[in-house]
């Protein structure tokens, strides 16, 4: 019995930090962001930093489950909440949230502790909708919801500033979250970088919020760090590059630094300030920013402080800026089409009549034409992938262009007719 509550919460951990959440994202489970936050303090081990950070999910994943339901009624519906909420990826991305607060040595094993935010009513509503089998404990039929605060480490509740509408643009945007160009370097040798991104990644998965997941990132990055090194006037940063190549709408550079007032054993005195700043990925176009300085004191080291202070930070500031995001993107997405290989104008003009067909086009303007090839600025409700969906739906219905090929980098379409 052990040994599948072990396999089953591993599982859940597992999807937690391997899945970025997909389009039909959990907004129905996940509820209110203003909705009850538990926060339960977790530490995991392993062979390595990230095997014992899944572990320490794993730990508040079981803990938060057991508080709702008892551990003997989880003991008893293994099964089902293995098939129910361990196996749906829409459910559990919206619901659970990490951050680290210290990584250490214990032997030769790798130990990082930290906490996990639980939406505590999205998982109770959705856990009276399954048919669990009732524990000899348990009689009532429902959980009950407790009352709309959040609850922080301090024991202090508040209420979330921002929660994304429930058919907001920004559910249809991939995020890539990355660092300027001239702080690549530090991103190999100062852990605080990784940290704050992957809390930003954690915060966007909160919301429900698709976003490219850091390690398939570093993995591409280091592709094109030789061209970024022979070519130190590249016009496109390498945040942009990578988000064209991910296929990500929306990249952001993430840029923090940390001066010590006092540093003294454990007590400390630290500001963490910086800048997170959004763009878009086909034009490198600005389209928000948030400028932050934290001050974090702590008894329990520099690394307890900095953690502390980035899941601060991000809890502040992120939503500013997605606020901001989601009142750009409320008359659609801006993407860039061109159009190759038309054999003469009217051709051109032909095909631009089923692109003014499709159902999402807010508003079209030609930037150029040039020989064979024509580029068009075009704002789409549900942006570029919807884009595409639609238009090979319509072209279906056109023999005359069922051999043409489409590639999309990005908020970037290429539509070659020949």
């Amino acid at each position: 019995m052990v040994r599948y509550l072990l396999i089953s919460v591993i599982l859940l951990s597992n999807f937690l930090l391997t899945c970025s959440p997909p389009k039909d994202n959990v907004k129905d489970w996940k509820g209110k962001i203003n909705s009850t936050i538990k926060v339960y303090e977790v530490e995991g081990e392993g062979e390595e930093y990230f095997e014992a950070r899944r572990n320490a999910i794993a730990n508040g994943v079981r803990k938060s489950i057991i508080d709702i339901i008892g551990e003997e009624k989880f003991n008893i519906n293994r099964e089902i909440l293995r098939e129910k909420v361990l196996e749906n990826k829409k459910l559990i991305s919206g619901i659970f949230e990490f951050s680290s607060t210290d990584i250490l040595n214990r032997g030769n094993k790798k130990v990082v502790k930290g906490i996990v935010k639980v939406n505590v009513d999205a998982l109770k509503n959705y856990l009276n909708e399954i048919q669990l089998g009732k524990s000899q404990t348990q009689t009532s039929k429902e959980i009950p919801n407790e009352k709309d605060t959040v609850t922080g480490e301090n024991g202090k509740t508040y209420q979330e500033v921002f929660s994304p509408k429930d058919n907001s643009p920004i559910y249809n945007i991939s995020f890539l979250v990355f660092v300027p160009n001239d702080k690549i370097s530090k991103l190999k040798e100062d852990e605080e970088y990784k940290l704050f991104i992957e809390t930003i990644n954690s915060k966007l998965s909160f919301y429900g919020l698709d976003y490219i997941d850091f390690n398939r990132v570093m993995n591409l990055s280091k592709k094109f760090e030789a061209l970024y090194e022979e070519k130190s006037g590249e016009a496109m940063s390498l945040s942009q590059k990578l988000a064209q190549d991910l296929k990500a709408n929306v990249y952001i550079e993430a840029d923090i630094n940390t001066t010590y007032n006092f540093v003294s054993g454990n007590n400390v005195d630290i500001v963490v300030n910086g800048s997170i700043k959004a763009y878009d990925s086909s034009t490198g176009k600005g389209l928000g920013s948030t400028i932050f300085s934290k001050n974090k004191k702590s008894n329990k080291g520099i690394f307890v402080a900095k953690t502390k202070a980035i899941s601060e930070i991000v809890d502040n500031e992120l939503p500013k800026l997605l606020k901001t995001l989601e009142e750009y993107f409320s008359k659609g997405v801006k993407i860039e089409v061109n159009i190759i290989g038309f054999s003469d104008i009217l051709e051109e003009k032909d095909f631009i009549t089923i692109i003014d067909s499709l159902p999402g086009i807010e508003t079209k303007k030609r930037k150029s034409i040039s020989g064979n090839m024509s580029t068009y600025e075009i704002v789409y409700k549900s942006g570029s992938s919807q884009f595409i969906d639609d238009l090979i739906e319509v072209i279906s219905n056109h023999p005359k262009y069922s051999k043409i090929t489409i590639d999309q980098a990005a908020n970037k379409v290429i539509i070659k007719l020949k």
